[in-house]
């Protein structure tokens, strides 16, 4: 009944999870398979994030926590703590050992998803953190914030590697394709970017009738799902 704030696909492609302002989350197509509900935020949950095994989910909040639950019973598994202030971006990296957030103070850190501790925190950006992730040869991850900038950086120093065009508006997503030839992005300025991951350059502009709230990218590199304000969910292909 709200603004929809994350997108996952499941591994098999065969549903994807939705979680939005109204601080719920849920499974698509809702029969298949059957649906786990997930409660235990203090507030709004801002992103959603689906483990590659399909296993776990996280969750980012306006309760300044990031959660770790397994999907299966809804039950939780760890917290990542750490944040001063709301968790607006999650995601995890494509070995499963990541989890990567994205905060209002303007950094994105890096989580032991076994242990729940903190790899790294980066450099804070010149807004609110609003989308993250990671590339699928885990060297760089990539972030969005609130003021339309997206960049890239190591994730063996933390070093900046580069930054994208911005956007118009605020970014509401990053993913990239599995096979980690391509960043796709997501904008409040009603544009979808595909972008060259190798050096950062603009490779296709799709443009939305309305501000992109999230994305998600299918595993086979073939469909890309995006949300939006008007409370609709776009698939898209991809080529």
């Amino acid at each position: 009944t709200g603004e929809i704030t994350g997108l996952a696909y499941a591994p098999n492609n065969a549903y994807f999870l939705t979680a939005g302002a109204d601080g719920l989350v849920k499974r698509w197509p809702v029969q298949l398979p059957v649906a786990v509900n997930i409660a235990g935020h203090a507030d709004v949950i801002n992103a959603v994030a689906l483990r590659p095994d399909g296993n776990w989910i996280a969750t980012g909040s306006n309760d300044k926590t990031a959660r770790i639950w397994d999907r299966n019973n809804g039950q939780p598994v760890r917290n990542l703590d750490g944040h001063p202030d709301a968790v607006t971006a999650i995601a995890f990296s494509p070995n499963q050992a990541w989890v990567l957030t994205g905060c209002a103070d303007k950094i994105a850190r890096l989580f032991d998803g076994n242990n729940g501790q903190v790899v790294k925190a980066f450099a804070a950006q010149a807004g609110a953190i609003t989308a993250v992730a990671v590339h699928p040869n885990h060297q760089e991850v990539a972030v969005g914030d609130a003021t339309g900038a997206v960049k890239i950086y190591k994730t063996a120093d933390g070093a900046e590697l580069r930054a994208l065009a911005p956007h118009a508006g605020p970014v509401s997503g990053v993913a990239y394709l599995p096979s980690g030839a391509n960043l796709v992005t997501a904008s409040h300025d009603k544009s979808i970017k595909t972008w060259n991951a190798a050096d950062g350059a603009l490779v296709r502009k799709i443009d939305l009738p309305d501000a992109a709230t999230s994305l998600a990218v299918s595993i086979n590199n073939a469909l890309l799902a995006v949300g939006a304000n008007d409370k609709q969910v776009r698939v898209l292909n991809i080529a």
